[in-house]
């Protein structure tokens, strides 16, 4: 079982939405997979009735520990992924101190860059490997470059950059994923090469422990 927290102190930058995301994608995979909302807010456990509360991918309403992972795994579940809170700090330790990798999204925005740190040093503190992904961007914008470099100076950065698209925003009410809205192919592009990527570094980080 693979577990990837997606953690950010900040709000806004898109945690839910790409959890959701690519739970859908790994589930056409032919992979199962469990969703865990720590988020008082709830917007993954939102996401998931709107979509009709499937059997793939599945909220576990279970916390974010050795305990209650145990239990998630004991169900046979191939990938989890764990939506998380922003700003509380311990909610968010918890929960990337379970993970096997932890997804940080992060938007090309002065505050999104502000809050990067907090998260570079729970995953350090609790020796996660992490990765960034530029959320809710565009190529036309000089910010996302510079974005761009400011987030590879605090560690591994995904090539992949996922676009400000309105089809990420509406299929969130709908308990659906990007891709599976939009007319065209461009959200399948981007979520098609976010989980390919994810699933790279996760082997190498695999490989290194």
């Amino acid at each position: 079982m693979i577990i990837v927290t997606v953690a950010s102190s900040k709000g806004g930058v898109g945690k839910s939405t790409l959890a959701s995301a690519l739970a859908v994608r790994a589930s056409m995979d032919g992979k199962r997979v469990a969703l865990i909302d720590a988020d008082l807010q709830g917007s993954l456990k939102f996401w998931w009735h709107a979509r009709g509360e499937p059997d793939n991918p599945q909220l576990r309403e279970v916390d974010c520990t050795a305990e209650g992972l145990a239990l998630v795994a004991a169900e046979g579940w191939d990938w989890v992924f764990i939506d998380t809170p922003p700003a509380l700090v311990e909610d968010i330790q918890q929960a990337v101190s379970v993970a096997d990798f932890v997804l940080m999204p992060a938007r090309p925005s002065a505050l999104d860059l502000m809050a990067i740190g907090t998260s570079v040093q729970i995953c350090a503190e609790c020796e996660k490997p992490y990765a960034f992904v530029l959320n809710q961007a565009d190529a036309k914008w000089q910010l996302s470059a510079s974005a761009a470099k400011e987030l590879a100076s605090y560690g591994p950065m995904l090539a992949t950059v996922i676009s400000f698209r309105l089809a990420y925003a509406a299929a969130a009410t709908r308990g659906r994923s990007g891709p599976e809205v939009e007319r065209g192919n461009a959200c399948a592009a981007e979520i098609d090469a976010l989980w390919v990527e994810l699933n790279a570094h996760i082997r190498k980080a695999v490989r290194r422990t």
